[in-house]
């Protein structure tokens, strides 16, 4: 079995006898990717010389994934396949993308299209060094364009300190114009979480009178807050009503838990222990959420009354510093069923 530095190698070496004839003389390599949480992956591009000279895109596919299928016996064969097949999707774009260039430098296209994003401050420091956010208590709000959005998922650029600066705008403009659009183009969602677990059963293949049995053991005042497409969507919790929606219904103030970047639980106060459900949240960012989609460890309430969220326990900065999350294994957050494919579109431009 290779390693995984040899599987790098062997695809850089034969990927091209998967692709077109136009990838003969592509430029084939592979560099190291920073993603959220500060998780690294190993991310392949391949460069033709029409891409350079033409549109200066290139998708980037990332091997730490397909390397793990290929350790759990998929057949290498199969494995250089799925790649040749990533790669033709992939630039399957629409059309305007090959003009992303142009028109990301266009301040009114970009003022259109501008949408928060919520992650982890303390996970997220160096990502966060040469982008625009704010803070919300431990968490960062940071800012992104979507530039596509369809059936198969959604297309974003993540906003720079520099991008900021070239169309002259300020983070307090980045944030007022982010929050009015992302109502519109990130809509919220809001569902029991009943109906969500019922949905994954269905998935899953299960009979209708097992679900309906189990639901009613588990029925529980508990809701899912997300956004229409179930990407991204716990930063809904920034722009929208959407949690006064929920403690107004529930005739309460709410305990917010961060299922992943994807989404977040609400449920009413009530006499539950913040304790255990902090707990609750380590346990399963640990052991069930993808390294990169991890939230935060902390719990938050939410008050109706003011309308404002902060952190749960006034020992969320301590447990904060000692929490450690290695999953050891992802089994996928409540909405996985639901998720469309999202792209970071990691359009990368040829110096």
């Amino acid at each position: 079995m290779l390693s995984f530095k040899e599987f790098q190698e062997y695809v850089m070496d034969h990927i091209r006898e998967y692709l077109p004839e136009e990838y003969a003389n592509a430029e084939v390599s592979v560099r190291i990717v920073q993603k959220l949480n500060g998780v690294t992956l190993q991310g392949l591009e391949i460069w033709t010389p029409e891409m350079k000279q033409g549109t200066g895109v290139t998708p980037t596919i990332y091997l730490n994934g397909i390397y793990e299928n290929y350790e759990n016996g998929v057949d290498l064969e199969v494995i250089m396949e799925h790649i040749g097949n990533l790669e033709r999707q992939s630039m399957d774009l629409p059309e305007d993308v090959a003009e992303i260039k142009e028109m990301y430098k266009d301040v009114n296209y970009v003022k259109d299209r501008l949408i928060v994003s919520l992650i982890s401050a303390e996970r997220n420091v160096d990502f966060l060094k040469d982008k625009p956010y704010r803070m919300l208590e431990d968490l960062a709000i940071f800012y992104k364009v979507l530039i596509s959005k369809d059936a198969n998922g959604t297309g974003t650029i993540t906003v720079t300190n520099n991008h900021m600066e070239y169309w002259g705008l300020t983070e307090e403009q980045l944030y007022e114009t982010a929050i009015k659009n992302s109502n519109v183009l990130e809509p919220p969602s809001i569902d029991r979480l009943t109906n969500v677990m019922a949905d994954l059963m269905r998935a899953q293949g299960m009979d209708e009178d097992i679900i309906e049995n189990q639901l009613k053991e588990d029925d529980i005042d508990m809701y899912v807050i997300s956004n229409t497409t179930k990407a991204n969507g716990a930063s809904v919790i920034v722009y929208s009503d959407a949690l006064q929606q929920v403690a107004e219904n529930l005739g309460s103030d709410l305990y917010i838990l961060p299922s992943s970047i994807h989404e977040v639980l609400a449920l009413p106060v009530g006499n539950k222990d913040v304790d255990s459900l902090e707990e609750m949240v380590r346990c399963v960012n640990q052991t069930e959420v993808s390294p990169t989609e991890v939230l935060s460890d902390n719990v938050y309430k939410y008050d109706a009354e003011s309308r404002t969220l902060s952190l749960a326990s006034a020992k969320a900065e301590t447990v904060k510093e000692t929490a450690v999350c290695e999953p050891s294994g992802y089994t996928g957050t409540v909405n996985e069923v639901a998720r469309p494919r999202h792209h970071s579109l990691q359009i990368k431009s040829q110096g």
